[in-house]
């Protein structure tokens, strides 16, 4: 389904499994790792405070700057960085597919915590039920569409490699906050249209993907033309 959605021009099979294995085995467990350091495992408890603005600094910050990252990893170290990315949609995809590894890793593992709950009389068969649907059904799809609007931020990076850092920041930070914002409001309504707006946020980048890659393309050579002049 990404595939037909995204049409990736640098499609590999061998790429995608790169980036599910890579964010399952590697990102994932350096990700807990970095979380019990300061300051993020600070940022990580105030996310679970009480007050509505630690919650939301916590979440933005604490889980998701670091989930963002990690989720990005792949991309960056086996496309972006040797200089094998050349088209946003393809970031995008790969991105998705990162995140899709993300989600299903990260849902395996909570899944065993449940089934501990449930068998130590912690919770009930009907949560059990819930918290598994809600972690192999929305979760997958809110991680996928997080990963390909920074994949896609990381495309137009390598087309535009002059403001490399700024591009990869700002799409960092817009799905940092939106993943924040979820999980502190993931409970009622707000949840529900945060997520909505993340995807008609991914669709709006994609249909636009030819009028932007064409002024990063612009932007690109009119910064090499300025070096040239004395």
């Amino acid at each position: 389904m990404l595939y037909n959605l995204l049409k990736p021009a640098q499609f590999s099979w061998v790429n995608t499994l790169k980036c599910v294995l890579f964010t399952s085995f590697v990102g994932i467990p350096l990700l807990l790792v970095v979380q019990t350091v300061p300051p993020f495992s600070i940022l990580y408890t105030v996310a679970h405070d009480e007050g509505l603005i630690p919650r939301i600094v916590g979440f933005v910050l604490g889980v998701g700057v670091l989930e963002e990252l990690c989720k990005a990893m792949p991309v960056y170290l086996f496309l972006l960085r040797p200089g094998k990315l050349k088209d946003p949609l393809t970031a995008a995809f790969y991105g998705s597919v990162s995140g899709l590894g993300f989600a299903i890793a990260e849902g395996v593992n909570y899944s065993f915590r449940y089934a501990i709950d449930l068998v130590a009389g912690q919770s009930n068969f009907g949560l059990y039920i819930l918290s598994n649907t809600i972690r192999f059904v929305s979760l997958p799809l809110n991680h996928a569409i997080w990963a390909g609007i920074v994949g896609y931020f990381l495309g137009l990076a390598a087309i535009n490699p002059s403001r490399q850092g700024p591009i990869i920041f700002i799409g960092i930070a817009i799905c940092a906050v939106l993943h924040g914002l979820y999980d502190t409001f993931s409970g009622g309504l707000i949840g529900l249209v945060i997520i909505a707006f993340s995807i008609l946020l991914f669709v709006a980048y994609l249909r636009r993907s030819k009028q932007m890659v064409d002024e990063m393309q612009k932007s690109e050579a009119d910064y090499i033309a300025s070096l040239s002049k004395p």
